[in-house]
């Protein structure tokens, strides 16, 4: 072939290859003009700017939440404290008094024995009898019989704490305000816990519905697809329209999380 002849075959490819290139051409930039206009209209929608607010006074709601709940679980586990502190003095309370009358009812053991181990090893707990071994007078026999009866003792133990004893009223009656007063701040801070959980729940969710949304769901909404059109109707709207009130859960959001 001639060196005409290709020029005139190049010629007439590329005549023909001119309208294929514009198209392709044309379909990019119609594709660029939509993501520029989506990417617009995504950024002046009612629903981001609501979503960017809502993300600035959600992490401040966060800290308050945390800080609240922090709050709770201190007054929680002093009220917890209290609690266990005037069982373990009822328990000591019992336990003096069993020892005191009932110690001497094992075998070998009198009360000579008894106030030796009162004064090397017994502290008001059951528990503390178990080193009575090392007292002098207390053999490997009456060791034994020791722990046997400790062992009796701490299965009858619920039973006598719940029945009446000397100085049992009074340890209650010293604790009762206690407790009170920490009962009484455990529900001021719930009722002030309760409503600031709920309201970052609601948030959230309202968040997650704004999240679902991208500059991209614009872009098919422009292809005529009816399900991302409704959803960005939505959007355009917000989390509530401009001519509707303002819903309760945004405006306690907006006064209290400036």
């Amino acid at each position: 072939m001639a060196v005409g002849d290709s020029i005139k075959t190049y010629l007439i490819i590329g005549v023909f290859s001119v309208p294929f290139i514009l198209k392709i051409i044309i379909k990019i930039q119609f594709w660029y003009i939509k993501r520029i206009r989506a990417h617009n209209d995504y950024d002046n929608a009612r629903g981001t700017h609501h979503k960017k607010m809502i993300e600035k006074k959600l992490a401040k709601l966060k800290t308050d939440v945390d800080k609240t709940r922090n709050q709770l679980l201190s007054a929680q586990n002093t009220h917890k404290a209290i609690i266990s502190e005037r069982d373990l003095k009822l328990e000591k309370r019992i336990t003096t008094i069993i020892f005191e009358n009932e110690f001497t009812n094992i075998k070998g053991i009198g009360t000579v024995l008894r106030d030796r181990i009162r004064r090397q090893c017994f502290n008001g707990t059951l528990d503390s009898l178990r080193y009575s071994g090392s007292v002098q007078g207390i053999g490997e026999e009456k060791g034994y019989e020791i722990q046997q009866w400790i062992s009796r003792t701490r299965r009858k133990l619920p039973q006598r704490l719940r029945g009446e004893f000397q100085g049992k009223q009074s340890i209650r009656n010293e604790y009762s305000k206690k407790i009170r007063d920490a009962n009484r701040k455990i529900n001021s801070i719930t009722n002030e816990y309760n409503p600031k959980n709920r309201l970052q729940k609601t948030v959230e969710l309202e968040l997650d519905k704004l999240n679902i949304v991208k500059p991209s769901t614009f872009v098919t909404s422009y292809n005529g697809d009816q399900e991302a059109s409704q959803i960005v109707t939505e959007y355009l709207l917000g989390s509530f329209p401009e001519w509707r009130t303002m819903p309760l859960w945004f405006k306690t959001l907006s006064e209290n999380y400036p």
